[in-house]
C-alpha cells in the first residue's frame, strides 16, 4: 500500500468528519475493529436506511459484515469492492476503503459547491484545508519524479566523464594556447583550419574505407561464383557416383562362374 494512497484516505476521513482520529500508522498492522467501525460509518453516511448488523464478534459475522456492506455498494452505488482485502484489515483493504471514501468526498464536494454563501464555514475550511494539502502532495509528488530524472541524468552524465575528460582537457588546452598566443581574427582562422584539417582527415577515412568495401565486395562475388561452380561439380560427382553404383561390372559374371568352379573343386577336395 502506498503511503499517498493512506495519507489521501485519512484526510478524506478527517474532511468527511468522521469522529475517530485516524493515524497512518493505524494500517501498518491487520485493524479489523477500525476497518469495519470506518467501513459501518460510511455505509450509514452513504444508506442511512441501511439494515446491516455492526456485530464483529465471532468470524462469521465478520464475514456476514463485509459481504452485506460489498453486496450493499455494489448494487446501491455499482462499487465493486474486495471481501478478502477487507477481512484482511491492512494496508490492503484501505484502497477498497478509498473508492467508498472518494464517492462520498465527490457528493461532498458537489453538495458544497451548490448550496448558497451560507453553509456551514467549518466544512468549507476543512475541505479547503484537503484540497491545499492534496495540490501540495501532488505538488511535492512531481517535483519527487523530476529529482528522481535529474538525478538519473547527471548519474549518467558522470559515468561519461571519464571519457570526455582527456577530449575536454586537449580542447581546453587548445584554446589556452591559441588565446595566449594569437588575436581573435588569429584565434579563429586558427580554429577554421584545425577544423578543416579534421574534416579532410575525415574525409580521407572515409575514403579508405569505402575501397575497402569496393574490394570486399569484389572478393565476395568472386568467392561466389567459385562457391557456386564449386557447388555444381560436386552435384556431377553425386550423379556419376550414384550412376557408377548401379551399373554392373562386366567381370561379375565370369566372377560368378569360377566362384561355382571353385566351390565344386572345395567338396571335392574334402572328399
Amino acid at each position: 500500500m502506498a503511503f499517498r494512497e493512506l495519507r489521501n484516505f485519512t484526510e478524506i476521513l478527517r474532511a468527511l468528519g468522521y469522529p475517530r482520529l485516524v493515524a497512518v500508522d493505524n494500517f501498518r498492522q491487520p485493524h479489523f475493529a477500525l476497518v469495519a467501525d470506518i467501513l459501518y460509518w460510511m455505509t450509514i453516511r452513504y444508506e442511512p436506511n441501511a439494515n446491516i448488523s455492526d456485530d464483529i464478534d465471532t468470524e462469521r459475522e465478520r464475514v456476514e459484515f463485509v459481504t452485506s456492506v460489498a453486496r450493499l455498494f455494489a448494487t446501491k452505488a455499482g462499487i465493486k469492492l474486495n471481501c478478502k482485502r477487507l477481512y484482511a484489515a491492512d494496508g490492503r483493504a484501505v484502497k477498497e476503503l478509498l473508492k467508498v471514501a472518494n464517492t462520498l468526498y465527490s457528493a461532498l464536494r458537489s453538495n458544497q459547491s451548490s448550496t448558497s454563501d451560507d453553509g456551514d464555514s467549518s466544512a468549507a475550511a476543512s475541505t479547503f484545508t484537503l484540497s491545499s494539502k492534496l495540490a501540495d502532495l501532488k505538488q511535492t509528488n512531481a517535483l519527487g519524479a523530476e529529482i528522481t530524472e535529474m538525478g538519473a541524468k547527471i548519474y549518467d552524465l558522470l559515468r561519461q566523464e571519464q571519457e570526455l575528460r582527456d577530449s575536454r582537457t586537449k580542447a581546453l588546452r587548445l584554446l589556452d594556447q591559441l588565446s595566449g598566443n594569437m588575436g581573435n581574427d588569429e584565434i579563429h582562422s586558427a580554429v577554421q583550419r584545425k577544423l578543416r584539417a579534421l574534416v579532410n582527415s575525415a574525409n580521407d577515412n572515409v575514403q579508405g574505407l569505402e575501397k575497402q568495401a569496393k574490394a570486399l565486395e569484389s572478393d565476395h562475388k568472386s568467392l561466389t561464383i567459385k562457391i557456386k561452380k564449386k557447388s555444381a561439380d560436386l552435384e556431377r560427382s553425386e550423379k556419376r557416383l550414384k550412376s557408377l553404383q548401379t551399373v554392373r561390372p562386366a567381370f561379375m559374371d565370369e566372377y560368378e562362374k569360377l566362384e561355382m568352379d571353385l566351390q565344386q573343386h572345395y567338396e571335392v577336395y574334402l572328399v
